[in-house]
């Protein structure tokens, strides 16, 4: 029976975590809590669900994973941008690959994240390693809180196709996110329709 890594994590790899479902914290996880040990170290501490899938659409959103996986997200810390889900092949390693064809907001993931914007659902947000944005860790996957989904549209991303965008702000009242001063400059990104 192994324990989660995260520090203040109470449940085990063998335990459902019910409360998984709430829009909320977890009162046992703290800001900023992280694992070194890869996305699976965020599922026992009932922050996200999902091993693969970023969003956990299951039964409406809780949670997203942040990472470097989409060239489209743009994070700002306390806003971020986040591209939707479809219309990605798939790497020999279970990564999203390249877009290779529009997403829309019919797919269950994307319906979900636009969902939340209408009835103003807190959702769980975990930054995973990407080393060119500030926010993020270098390694391992961190809980960075709640944020509200304030916006959705479709729009054209980088790759020519289209992509489902979702503009996130922090729920007010949290403790400051942590910032890097290592992070590798991309281009300048300004968060926009």
């Amino acid at each position: 029976m192994k324990t989660c890594i995260l520090p203040g994590c109470c449940q085990t790899r063998l335990v459902i975590c019910l409360s998984m479902r709430v829009m909320a914290h977890r009162n046992h996880i703290q800001l900023g809590s992280a694992g070194k040990h890869g996305r699976n170290a965020v599922m026992p501490a009932c922050i996200h669900q999902r091993w693969r899938a970023s969003v956990d659409a299951k039964m409406g959103l809780f949670s997203i994973v942040m990472s470097a996986a989409y060239e489209d997200d743009i994070d700002e810390g306390e806003t971020f941008v986040y591209t939707g889900t479809g219309g990605k092949r798939d790497s020999a390693f279970g990564t999203p690959g390249p877009q290779i064809a529009d997403q829309d907001m019919e797919h269950p993931h994307n319906a979900s994240l636009k969902k939340s914007m209408v009835t103003k659902r807190h959702v769980r947000v975990v930054r995973g390693p990407n080393p060119e944005s500030p926010w993020a860790p270098l390694k391992g996957y961190r809980y960075d809180g709640l944020y509200s989904v304030t916006e959705a549209w479709e729009g054209k991303g980088r790759s020519g196709y289209k992509v489902c965008k979702f503009r996130f702000v922090r729920v007010p009242g949290q403790p400051p996110l942590v910032r890097r001063s290592d992070a590798m400059p991309k281009r300048a990104k300004k968060i926009s329709k």
